[in-house]
């Protein structure tokens, strides 16, 4: 009986604890809640919204190589959280690590292969990297699922005149042929 009590104490305590890092979460004050959600998970390292919330304090501190970790480790825990894959696909392409934010906004669209946001965050990754090709059929799938954007617009644009060079004889030898 007393290990139950014990146990309820600290699950309390954890709980508590929790609460007030998701107070200074809300407030903006990252740093006090990162050292609380630490201390959640130091307690119950299964805590996915305490990894999540973590993760998130430490982009807002600019500590990128803790939120990659924090991300990494969640989505070692369950893999199916799409605002996790996405968020750690930012902070990769931000970090300049594009093979690997490609992978994540892969996995983020196969999550959710009817979401037109996903499709758009995956053409809009391959378009910032001039990866048309790749971009082309994405943009072609999130217009086909009703999106209009100006964004969406000016990329696809972008994509088509790319097409249309590509594949059009050089201008200059025509000039010259005979």
């Amino acid at each position: 009986m007393k290990s139950f009590i014990l146990t309820v104490a600290l699950l309390q305590g954890t709980q508590d604890l929790y609460n007030s890092a998701n107070t200074d979460f809300e407030a903006g004050r990252w740093s006090d809640a990162a050292m609380k959600y630490e201390s959640v998970l130091k307690e119950d390292a299964s805590h996915i919204p305490s990894r999540f919330n973590l993760a998130v304090c430490y982009t807002k501190l600019g500590n990128t190589d803790g939120a990659i970790a924090a991300y990494r480790a969640l989505l070692d825990q369950n893999g199916t959280i799409y605002e996790a894959r996405v968020n750690l696909a930012i902070i990769l392409d931000q970090s300049g690590k594009r093979d690997e934010a490609g992978e994540q906004f892969e996995k983020a669209l196969e999550l959710r292969p009817d979401d037109v946001q996903a499709e758009l965050n995956l053409a809009m990754f391959y378009m910032r990297g001039n990866d048309i090709a790749k971009a082309y059929p994405h943009l072609i799938a999130v217009q086909g699922k009703g999106l209009t954007s100006p964004e969406l617009y000016v990329a696809l644009s972008e994509a088509e005149q790319f097409e249309k060079h590509q594949f059009a004889p050089p201008v200059g030898n025509l000039l010259f042929q005979r």
